[in-house]
């Protein structure tokens, strides 16, 4: 009889699981191993370390010329983003679109929607910063182009 109420038990637990497995739906917003303009990615050396942060932009308000020495990605969560390489390859992501960010290049932001906000994720090494202004420490400015 304990045997019967122990398989009763395990069989209600898991049937929630079963029934919220079958609602979950993944959909895959960005993947890929070159940032947005066709250049690769490469992971830092030293001891990982994963941030994530939210960028609010408003309209018209620019981010200055910094580059990137990790790999990130980045969501648009509200409004728009435009994003010029020193280069000039320039392209808008918009609301419900992911990309990959260039790295080691020099680069831009500008909103381009009202009160964009980005949620960005980047794989980064410990102690190390995740971007590095075009006027800042030489010693991090000579890994970008």
């Amino acid at each position: 009889m304990k045997s019967f109420f122990l398989l009763v038990m395990i069989l209600l637990m898991a049937a929630p699981n079963a029934l919220a497995q079958d609602q979950v739906t993944v959909h895959t917003l960005s993947k890929g191993s070159v940032g947005w303009d066709g250049s690769d990615i490469q992971y830092p050396k030293g001891s990982a370390e994963i941030t994530v942060v939210r960028i609010q932009v408003p309209e018209g308000a620019e981010i200055s010329v910094h580059c990137h020495t990790v790999p990130l990605a980045a969501y648009v969560a509200k409004g728009a983003i435009e994003v010029t390489t020193l280069s000039g390859a320039k392209k808008t992501f918009r609301q419900g679109e992911a990309f990959i960010e260039v790295m080691n290049k020099w680069h831009r932001g500008l909103g381009a929607g009202k009160d964009t906000e980005l949620v960005v994720f980047y794989a980064g090494q410990k102690n190390a910063p995740l971007g590095v202004d075009k006027n800042g420490d030489p010693a991090l400015t000579g890994k970008c182009n």
